[in-house]
């Protein structure tokens, strides 16, 4: 069911005809509200607080001076979601379709190469490459995932972890970055509170929250992320924010961008 879902959700048609859609073959509500969760997946709230999902999130806090601003106005002026130009989309959903069946088709996570554009050839080559460092030999069960906002006072933020795993008897809920830009521990630190803060009420008081680097095969975990962090957090978030609010909300002279690398 979830990978129907999940597969439907992408290839949605306008809103509100999907939800009559997916009425009319019995889907259950809730799940259908999901469905809208993640149609919804690029940008939203109201003009000056920003609802933004976590993986656009981890791009910004990842970034260093100018970076940052250019990030915020992909976000803004990004172009409604299309999975024909979510550039990693092919890649996450073999990983979670993988562990989904508990790791026992590894040869279709392999072929996930197989189908992509020559353009995405090199960057898939080395995350796949990353992620098979990181499998080693773990002993992975699928669990399921959470899904919840985490509210600054500025903007919100959508955290949708694409995993939820046990490794070696240790559960984890684990969202995945996919870029080659740099991921120090420090910025993975606030990641791993951001999803505390959202989801711990949610899961099992030892549950470690994860950020994996795919590219470099490198999991960030903590079972108890510092609030010390918490103002630095804010910080970012503010900072997003404040960004957002100074940008037109049209790119000044052209249509809205077209690319979606990564909207979920």
């Amino acid at each position: 069911m979830r990978s129907i879902l999940r597969r439907c959700t992408l290839r949605m048609p306008p809103l509100g005809l999907a939800v009559n859609k997916l009425s009319q073959v019995g889907f259950p509500w809730h799940l259908i509200i999901m469905a809208i969760k993640h149609k919804t997946a690029v940008g939203g709230g109201s003009s000056n607080h920003p609802i933004i999902s976590l993986t656009d999130f981890v791009d910004f806090i990842a970034k260093t001076g100018n970076p940052k601003l250019t990030q915020v106005k992909t976000v803004k002026w990004r172009k409604p979601y299309s999975p024909g130009t979510d550039f990693w989309r092919p890649l996450r959903l073999a990983v979670v379709d993988y562990h989904e069946d508990n790791g026992t088709k590894k040869a279709e996570l392999d072929q996930v190469l197989d189908n992509i554009n020559p353009k995405q050839a090199k960057c898939y080559s080395l995350a796949l490459k990353g992620y098979q460092k990181f499998l080693g030999r773990k002993k992975i069960t699928w669990d399921g995932t959470h899904t919840k906002q985490w509210n600054g006072d500025l903007m919100s933020v959508r955290v949708n972890p694409e995993l939820g795993v046990t490794i070696n008897g240790k559960r984890h809920i684990m969202k995945l970055y996919f870029k080659a830009e740099p991921l120090t521990k420090a910025k993975a630190d606030l990641i791993l509170l951001l999803m505390a803060e959202s989801l711990g009420s949610t899961v099992a008081q030892d549950t470690e929250f994860a950020l994996l680097d795919v590219q470099k095969g490198k999991l960030y975990s903590s079972a108890s992320p510092s609030k010390g962090l918490l103002p630095l957090l804010e910080g970012e978030a503010n900072s997003f924010a404040t960004m957002w609010n100074a940008i037109p909300d049209t790119r000044p002279g052209k249509e809205s961008d077209s690319e979606n690398e990564d909207a979920a």
